[in-house]
């Protein structure tokens, strides 16, 4: 499509702002002696032609004026945007899938209440209705909201770079502290002497709490060991699955915990803890009838 020619025969030497490419407008100009450009994301026909001059003269002006030019606002609405952020965040944590299963979780409820709503008329206001509408109407505890909140901020984030809003509006609003969700109860040596003697009757119960108490380890770091990451040998392991490189490292074992991997490495699958649910994968949790029966009364 020529310039020329949507501008009604005007002379190709004549100097336009407004040039097409690839079928968008885009334009250029001179302020002061420097050149500027920029594309206004418009189809290059004669109907966008004064909605593209507009935007050349609000970056000439804004220029003038020492104004930061805004790019404008892609309107989609927030059942929509959440469907497009939760594919982009399958790609983006693959390595952590939990992560992004925690997330689809807590952004259903917001899907549900913003619903239609463009995601950039969303703001502190209808952040603090959407709070009183979780603990009012479903009850809620505040680790909960907490953790909706922290998702949905995630979701504004990812918004802002795809030009869906301006800014993320969770950063206004009070997110509840996790403090009070902290429970911590230190074993006395009889709990803990108590604790296995009944982990006693199932192995992966009592061999994963040897190895917690023995190694200092969290149980997710027990339970994804795999054999390639023990040295009977050398008398180590090497825990590979933390989510930094400060939480990858070597660790010396017991030799309490050397006689435990030994006889654990016997067998053809791959990890140290094997799931008997899932063929070819690791234990990710202990099923509720197991923990029950090594509690105490």
């Amino acid at each position: 499509m020529a310039l020329e020619k949507l501008l009604g025969g005007a002379s190709k030497t004549q100097t336009m702002p407004l040039r097409e490419r690839n079928g968008i407008w885009h334009y250029r100009f001179k302020l002061d002696g420097r050149e500027y450009s920029g594309t206004t994301d418009l189809v290059a026909t004669k109907q966008n032609m004064r909605k593209a001059q507009d935007q050349e003269s609000e970056h000439r002006q804004g220029l003038r004026e020492g104004r930061r030019l805004l790019r404008p606002i892609r309107v989609l609405e927030f059942s929509e945007a959440i469907c497009d952020f939760l594919e982009w965040a399958t790609m983006n944590y693959r390595a952590h899938p939990n992560t992004y299963r925690r997330l689809a979780t807590s952004l259903t409820s917001a899907k549900q209440f913003f619903g239609k709503e463009p995601v950039s008329l969303i703001d502190e206001g209808r952040l603090e209705e959407y709070k009183a509408w979780r603990v009012n109407e479903h009850g809620i505890r505040d680790i909960t909201l907490r953790h909706d909140l922290h998702a949905i901020s995630k979701f504004f984030g990812y918004a802002v770079t795809q030009r869906w809003a301006r800014e993320n509006p969770v950063r206004n609003v009070k997110i509840p502290s996790d403090a009070a969700t902290v429970r911590i109860h230190v074993l006395t040596s009889d709990e803990e002497r108590q604790y296995f003697l009944r982990a006693a009757k199932h192995r992966d119960i009592n061999d994963l709490g040897r190895l917690i108490l023995n190694q200092g380890m969290r149980p997710d770091e027990v339970t994804r060991l795999g054999k390639a990451d023990i040295d009977l040998g050398r008398g180590q392991l090497q825990i590979t699955s933390g989510k930094s490189p400060s939480a990858r490292w070597t660790l010396d074992l017991t030799s309490e915990s050397r006689l435990i991997l030994a006889r654990r490495m016997n067998g053809n699958s791959k990890w140290i803890f094997p799931s008997s649910r899932n063929p070819g994968q690791h234990i990710t949790r202990l099923t509720v009838r197991m923990t029950e029966s090594v509690q105490w009364p």
